[in-house]
């Protein structure tokens, strides 16, 4: 078995102490270090068996061999993609070749911070810590409008000064940070304009659904647009409801994406 097919076979095992065991700290790892390039697959590894996997689904491009592509969720769409380099049976470097963009947590993504030669100044480190203090606050949190209201005031500051392509684009947390922000800050715009959803669903019990869907589509499309959420609504006494791995219980974002379900699920004839 060469480096190279160990690697693949530990890789689908989810093996990290075996992969630790077989990979040498002369190998090129996609511009980083061994330890952050590890940590990257625990953190998918973990992801993946969060998932009731206990595998993790990897395969061999057809085109190139040295291609190594592996996924955590969808066998259809294989997001992470190395390019392995060796010689002799030996692997001599690893180059990502699908560029991630998302902060997911199926995604293999080193940043620019990560690379080495990446030099953090003190006030770099400090800005950094914050924005990974702020997003760590959602961390197995329930989140309620006054978290939500409070969350946004807080770190407004914050916002205002790392947000710069310049200074937030592939650098861990700012980026995370930013999208953070601004999502939040959206529902915090949904909340303030709950009434009309509240007003709306009020309305849908007594009046003709044909005449209800043309009176609130300025409403619908312009006002309160989150789309179809697919929301579980859990609880309409504590207005609790989940939308992913998020549970809210906010009356006002409830009611809110109540509306907008409801109105994306009826037929629209005009």
């Amino acid at each position: 078995m060469t480096q190279l097919d160990a690697f693949i076979y530990f890789l689908e095992r989810m093996d990290l102490e075996m992969l630790d065991e077989i990979l040498t700290e002369d190998i090129s790892y996609c511009g980083t270090t061994k330890k952050i390039f590890l940590e990257k697959l625990a953190g998918i590894f973990k992801y993946n068996t969060s998932l009731n996997n206990k595998t993790l689904a990897v395969k061999k491009s057809k085109k190139n061999q040295n291609c190594i592509k592996f996924v955590c969720w969808n066998n259809t769409y294989w997001e992470n993609r190395l390019l392995v380099t060796e010689s002799k049976g030996s692997i001599i470097s690893f180059v990502s070749k699908r560029k991630n963009n998302l902060h997911s947590k199926s995604h293999f993504r080193i940043y620019k911070d990560e690379k080495i030669g990446f030099v953090k100044s003190a006030d770099f480190i400090i800005l950094q810590n914050n924005c990974k203090n702020a997003i760590n606050l959602f961390s197995g949190r329930i989140l309620t409008t006054e978290f939500i209201h409070n969350w946004v005031s807080v770190f407004r500051c914050l916002y205002k000064e790392i947000n710069e392509e310049s200074i937030i684009k592939n650098i861990r947390y700012f980026e995370e940070f930013v999208e953070f922000w601004e999502a939040t800050c959206y529902e915090e715009e949904l909340i303030q304009k709950y009434t009309l959803a509240e007003e709306a669903l009020n309305e849908y019990r007594t009046t003709d659904e044909l005449e209800w869907i043309k009176r609130y589509a300025y409403i619908f499309y312009c006002e309160l647009i989150p789309g179809n959420t697919c929301a579980e609504y859990l609880c309409d006494e504590t207005y609790r409801f989940k939308e992913g791995n998020i549970i809210y219980e906010s009356k006002e974002l409830y009611l809110v994406y109540k509306f907008t379900d409801l109105y994306n699920s009826l037929p629209r004839c005009f």
